[in-house]
């Protein structure tokens, strides 16, 4: 497997959830890729560790058993040791403001602001788990 090294801003995190496969907790993230400027799904993560609207330097590869192409997942091999080199695998660059997150999100042309709207008032997605509310359109 290829891994690269992608700038990342954490939008989303999900509810942990226990792994089938090796039955340790997990959380999934939904974030905004700068290299690609593009909506993307990194996992597993620690349920600590990474944070809504911070933007992390981080190593990732595919999955083979994800086929998704917005799915990739985190190859850092402190998950082996509980996570307890995350920081080595893991550089935190900063915050994202809110504002300049959004309009990254609009600028990735997977949504403009009305199909947004459109799909949180539809129940497709939500708003808030981009972190997002309607005020903010």
């Amino acid at each position: 497997m290829n891994k690269i090294k992608i700038t990342y801003t954490v939008i989303a995190i999900s509810i942990p959830e226990y792994s089938k496969r090796d039955g340790c907790l997990y959380n999934c993230t939904l974030g905004y890729c700068h290299e690609s400027q593009s909506i993307i799904r990194v996992y597993p993560v620690p349920i600590v560790g990474m944070k809504k609207w911070r933007t992390y330097r981080i190593e990732v590869e595919r999955n083979k058993r994800d086929t998704r192409e917005e799915s990739w997942k985190l190859s850092g091999n402190s998950k082996y040791e509980n996570w307890t080199d995350f920081g080595k695998d893991v550089l935190d660059i900063g915050k994202m403001e809110r504002s300049i997150g959004i309009n990254a999100i609009l600028k990735t042309n997977q949504y403009t602001k009305n199909a947004l709207v459109e799909d949180n008032n539809q129940g497709k997605v939500k708003l808030s788990d981009f972190g997002l509310y309607l005020h903010d359109f």
